[in-house]
């Protein structure tokens, strides 16, 4: 079973803390053999921070170039005692070399080379596989009037060589699709000549209309029924002074001559009792 890159980061830090407090406990040691420890300590620490896992600060470094590092640190520990000619100062020159050593190379072949939050989950169940299909049992053949499976048909062919067929059936014919927008001017100048001969046939109609637009009406018999608008429109014509019928200078109503007054005076009234009878419950019958 191998360790989690998780796990894997904290050991990573823990053995990086430990060499980099190693030489303050091994002051009788070399000090060739405590600089070695140092290095090592910091160049792991430095290592993990860079990592790409979950504990790493700026993960730059893939997981697998961090495990190789791991073994190579791992190696140079175990042969630092032998290079620097430590290994007969005593226990404390070989010794934290060699178990910090063997730590890191065993660390990096026990470990997942995949980040766990970049791998799929490990407790994920895998997907069911379906079982295969098993024979169905043989069943008679339908009879022959039985009819088939209810399945529209497609609306493009199937094969390459249908649809090469249905594509060159159905191009279009150029000639259609001409542009007919141009006009010849000769038909236009036909078109005219036609209707115009045509809009003289019967005779032309007069009317007092200006507007062209109302020709057909006349020709029909239509306009203005029995006079009545022309009489109104006259009358309007005449109210507003268009035609100059009216002049309100001359249609004024002039000031009232004297003789045209009235010669009858009129006097102060009588003052005549009233002869009405009143009938009132408390009073009884009797004048006004």
């Amino acid at each position: 079973m191998l360790v989690s890159t998780r796990t894997h980061g904290v050991i990573d830090y823990a053995t990086a803390g430990a060499l980099l407090g190693a030489p303050a406990l091994l002051r009788g040691a070399d000090l060739r053999a405590r600089l070695a420890l140092t290095v090592a300590g910091g160049g792991i620490l430095a290592t993990s921070l860079l990592t790409d896992y979950e504990l790493g600060a700026r993960r730059v470094v893939p997981m697998k170039v961090h495990l190789a590092l791991d073994a190579a640190t791992g190696a140079g520990l175990l042969a630092a005692p032998f290079l620097l000619g430590a290994k007969g100062a005593g226990i404390g020159g070989w010794l934290p070399h060699l178990l910090a050593g063997a730590g890191e190379i065993a660390a990096a072949l026990l470990t997942e080379r995949e980040p766990g939050d970049r791998s799929p989950a490990a407790g994920a169940p895998a997907e069911a596989e379906e079982p295969p299909a098993a024979l169905s049992p043989r069943s008679a053949t339908p009879p022959i009037e039985t009819p088939g499976p209810s399945v529209p048909a497609p609306k493009q062919p199937a094969s390459e060589t249908e649809a090469a067929e249905w594509a060159e059936a159905n191009v279009p014919d150029m000639e259609f699709l001409a542009p007919t927008s141009v006009t010849d001017p000769l038909v236009a100048e036909e078109e005219a000549a036609a209707a115009a001969e045509a809009a003289l046939i019967g005779g032309v109609v007069p009317h007092d209309s200006d507007d062209p637009a109302m020709d057909p009406v006349y020709q029909a018999g239509g306009g203005e029924g029995d006079g009545f608008e022309l009489a109104e429109a006259d009358l309007i014509e005449n109210a507003t002074h268009g035609d100059g019928h009216g002049n309100p200078l001359r249609d004024a109503f002039g000031v009232e001559a004297e003789s045209d007054l009235a010669g009858v005076e009129y006097g102060e009234g009588d003052h005549v009792h009233s002869t009405e009878l009143l009938d009132d419950p408390e009073t009884g019958p009797g004048p006004a």
